[in-house]
């Protein structure tokens, strides 16, 4: 206690001090965001899960403005992983984990200030918790 007490300017307003920020977006693997993705389309197409303007979009018209078919989608297309440089910039984690490179897929799925209130995101985050916990 004496030897800390003797260094300068060490207290703690003064220390180093470490943010633990975490994304909850990167918390599943592409496997994971994969099968719910595909899930939510096949029960739920006809859901109003966008707004754009004044206009309310169905999952189906989401992904028919977006050519695209949820079927057709693999992990690879989905192209949501981050690396290490990722982590250190905003700008480079969001631009990164637009599945497909979407934005309306990022905010139907990975957001909570949404159309639907971030029930996916919700759902995701708690399927894999679920998956991840002992019994």
């Amino acid at each position: 206690m004496k030897e800390l007490k003797s260094v300068a300017h060490r207290d703690f307003y003064n220390v180093r001090k470490v943010d633990t920020h975490i994304h909850a977006a990167a918390c599943m693997n592409q496997k994971h965001l994969l099968k719910f993705i595909k899930t939510s389309y096949q029960t739920e197409a006809d859901r109003v899960v966008l707004e754009k303007g004044n206009q309310k979009m169905t999952l189906e018209e989401v992904f028919r403005k977006l050519n695209m078919d949820p079927y057709d989608l693999t992990v690879d297309s989905l192209d949501v992983h981050a690396g290490r440089q990722t982590f250190h910039r905003f700008d480079k984690f969001n631009s990164k984990y637009n599945p497909v490179g979407a934005s309306e897929l990022r905010e139907i799925y990975l957001k909570t200030d949404n159309y639907i209130k971030g029930e996916y995101f919700a759902r995701l985050i708690k399927v894999r918790n679920c998956t991840n916990t002992p019994k």
